[in-house]
C-alpha cells in the first residue's frame, strides 16, 4: 500500500505484513483508524500528519522511528519496542503531542522533543524517566543485578532531546531473575524514575 498527497477522513487503513506500506509524502489522516500488521522493515513514513483516530499495531513493532510524522490526539495500541516518537533535531520534521499510549506495551520507547505531560503513558509494570539525559541519577549499580544496572545506565545516557524513555519492568524482572516486587522496590529508590498505579 502506498498513500501520498491526499487527505483522508474517518477511514480505516490496513497495513499488511507481507508487503511495503508507505505513508506519505503529504498524507493527512483525520480521525482515521490505522490497523497495522506491518513489521518495522515493511513500514515507511515519508510524510504523515495524523490527527485524531487510532494506530493499532497488531504485531510487535521493533526499533522503528516515527520520523516524518506529526501525531496529535492519536490513540495507540499494540507492542512497541525500541521505537522513537518525535524528532532529534527539528520538530517541524516530526512531532508528537496529546497522544494516548495507555493500552500499549512499551519497552525502551523514547519521546523526542515532546511535552510528555500531554502524553498518556501506560501504568505499572511500565516506568518512565523524564529528561533522562539531564538527570544525575543515584544508581548504585553495586547493589543492583548486573543486567538491570546496565539497562538503567543506558536509559539515563541519553541526549538532551530525549524528553522521556519508557521501560517495562516485567522484562527487566525476568532478565534479572527477580520478582516484580523486588524490581519495583529497586526502581522506586532511583531518582527520576516514575510509575503509575
Amino acid at each position: 500500500m502506498k498513500l501520498s498527497e491526499q487527505s483522508l477522513s474517518s477511514k480505516v487503513l490496513e497495513l499488511v505484513h507481507d508487503g511495503y506500506s508507505v505513508l506519505g509524502p503529504q498524507l493527512n489522516l483525520d480521525d482515521c483508524i490505522v490497523v497495522s500488521r506491518a513489521p518495522a522493515e515493511c513500514l515507511i513514513i515519508a510524510g504523515l500528519t495524523m490527527s485524531g483516530g487510532s494506530f493499532n499495531q497488531h504485531v510487535e513493532l521493533r526499533d522503528f522511528h516515527f520520523e516524518n510524522a506529526h501525531l496529535n490526539v492519536v490513540t495507540f495500541t499494540g507492542k512497541f519496542v525500541g521505537c522513537d516518537f518525535g524528532d532529534w533535531d527539528d520538530i517541524s520534521t516530526s512531532s508528537i503531542e496529546n497522544c494516548d499510549f495507555k493500552e500499549c506495551e512499551l519497552d525502551g520507547v523514547r519521546f523526542l522533543n515532546a511535552d510528555v505531560d500531554t502524553i498518556a503513558l501506560p501504568k505499572w509494570p511500565h516506568f518512565f524517566i523524564r529528561s533522562p539525559g539531564k538527570c544525575n541519577p543515584n544508581i548504585d549499580t553495586k547493589n543492583l543485578p548486573k543486567k538491570l544496572g546496565i539497562t538503567l545506565s543506558v536509559y539515563f545516557d541519553e541526549e538532551p532531546e530525549c524528553s522521556a524513555i519508557v521501560g517495562h519492568a516485567q522484562r527487566l524482572a525476568e532478565e534479572n531473575e527477580i520478582s516484580m516486587e523486588q524490581i519495583r522496590v529497586m526502581l522506586s529508590r532511583i531518582e527520576n524514575v516514575e510509575f503509575q498505579d
